[in-house]
């Protein structure tokens, strides 16, 4: 398990995933796995009501301080790790299915970072540079 990432796994620090909701999802525009990341209560709202997915479990404003809200479609994450900037998720493909979690942003510095999905044979299917702003 995870024998792809470059490092010992001790080199790297685990992240929670803290999911809020996710489920069965019907958009058929979209069909390979992609994420959003969230600092932002309104743009996450924005996100959610774009692609109709429930709010119900999103934390207010004020709660959303010390958290980044990330959004995954086609693609349900598992686990996820963080050394120096890059940022990896791992997970497993699912078509028509949404996740909505969110990781503490304390172990991100404030600058621009490498985030990743990866399923579980190694294999990136998504990616990003997305710049932190605390």
């Amino acid at each position: 398990m995870d024998d792809f990432l470059k490092h010992p796994k001790v080199q790297y620090i685990p992240l929670s995933i803290n999911n809020l909701t996710e489920g069965d999802w019907k958009k058929p525009y979209y069909n390979d796995p992609e994420f959003y990341l969230y600092l932002d209560h309104e743009e996450l709202s924005a996100k959610l009501s774009h692609l109709e997915i429930p709010n119900n479990n999103i934390p207010l404003p004020e709660e959303m301080k010390e958290s980044m809200i990330i959004i995954v479609i086609n693609f349900r994450v598992l686990r996820g790790y963080f050394r120096f900037l890059t940022t990896k998720f791992i997970g497993e493909e699912k078509k028509g299915y949404f996740q909505v979690f969110y990781v503490t942003k304390k172990y991100f510095p404030k600058r621009v970072l490498y985030f990743t999905l990866y399923n579980e044979e190694g294999d990136r299917v998504a990616w990003e540079n997305i710049e932190i702003i605390k």
